[in-house]
């Protein structure tokens, strides 16, 4: 229970079940019970399969009787793409149907007369009433209404995509801020030439005493670990969120199907910051390696690692104290203590001073 709130405190953790509550809120709460989706005017387009049917077959009946070829036709247009297909099954021409009537209809909406129907050729002339163009002008209207309805779905969905790729978008941005926290820019780097006096004389770092610790965390990798990245979110009393805390691989030695570990980054971040603080911790070989000490400047101050050392990382408003508090190299043919076997280092976080 204690690991599921401590994930809870997480922003990214956090971001998943804000979008996740988003959709559920606004589907259920708002979309099925507050303000559900109201039809009005729906054009016939949105009728079941069978209905369709019917009112198809009454609107050639209609034009059986009164010959408003505007209306018929306004009709037919309603009903949207599957009329063609309606109608050309051919069930729906009633057996009595006048053969002349329907292949005049026929004409009437551009379509071939159904071979089921066999209807006997009888031309006629297609009658339209004098108020016709009114009338157009009303199927129009009615047709516009129907694409308006037929829309709504249309829209309704792309909203909801739209919230999923938000919700997405946020998590993603939440995720490569946390990510960029134990990334340090070059020119960012927390080294200088006071602390760089320490580096060649295997010196320990100062260490921030006095103060409550506000967090405490152990971070330890084992050989074959080879995604290892602790990271702890920092809290104080009262749960409000400070900063984050951890120890991830930053350099790894030779080939083979397992990472072989020649260094690692510990690092802070402070909200109240404007840049992560970061250190890099060396193998023997490694920190020997001049070459190597120098592309660690650019992340970090570089310090070999010893069993029991203590190292300082200090932003503007924490102060956190990396100690090993075990480790041991790993054997194989690559030069002698050049990568770790197995490392533990524990992370104590004071308010700074």
């Amino acid at each position: 229970m204690q690991n599921i709130l401590q994930l809870l405190k997480k922003p990214w953790a956090q971001t998943i079940l804000i979008a996740i509550g988003g959709v559920l809120f606004g589907l259920i709460i708002l979309g099925w019970w507050l303000m559900p989706v109201e039809w009005t005017d729906a054009s016939p387009a949105f009728l079941r399969e069978d209905f369709k049917t019917e009112y198809l077959r009454m609107t050639m009946d209609s034009y059986s009787v009164n010959k408003d070829a505007a209306l018929a036709k306004s009709r037919w247009e309603s009903l949207g793409p599957d009329a063609a297909a309606i109608f050309q099954i051919g069930d729906v021409i009633p057996e009595s149907y006048p053969a002349g009537d329907l292949t005049v209809f026929a004409q009437l909406v551009d379509q071939q007369v159904p071979a089921s129907a066999q209807p006997t050729p009888n031309p006629a002339l297609i009658i339209t009433s004098p108020d016709s163009t009114a009338k157009t002008n009303s199927s129009a209207n009615t047709s516009g209404r129907g694409g308006l309805s037929s829309a709504i779905p249309i829209v309704f969905s792309v909203f909801c995509l739209l919230t999923l790729i938000l919700g997405f978008v946020a998590f993603y941005v939440f995720y490569k801020r946390a990510s960029h926290r134990r990334t340090t820019a070059e020119g960012n780097s927390t080294y200088d030439a006071e602390a760089g006096a320490n580096y060649f004389s295997g010196k320990s770092n100062p260490v921030a005493t006095g103060s409550q610790a506000i967090g405490q965390f152990k971070a330890t990798y084992m050989l074959g670990d080879d995604h290892f990245d602790s990271s702890f979110a920092i809290d104080n009393s009262i749960g409000e969120y400070l900063g984050e805390c951890g120890v991830g691989i930053y350099e790894t030695i030779g080939v083979g199907n397992s990472k072989k570990v020649s260094s690692f980054e510990i690092w802070l971040f402070d909200k109240n910051d404007i840049q992560t603080i970061t250190k890099v911790l060396m193998s023997k070989h490694t920190f020997g390696d001049p070459a190597s000490r120098q592309t660690a400047l650019t992340r970090g101050e570089p310090i070999l690692a010893e069993p029991g050392r203590t190292i300082l990382l200090e932003t503007a408003t924490l102060a956190m104290e990396a100690r090993v508090i075990d480790m041991n190299y790993g054997q194989s043919a690559l030069p002698i203590n050049s990568f770790f076997d197995r490392l533990s280092v524990e992370l104590t976080i004071r308010p700074r001073k």
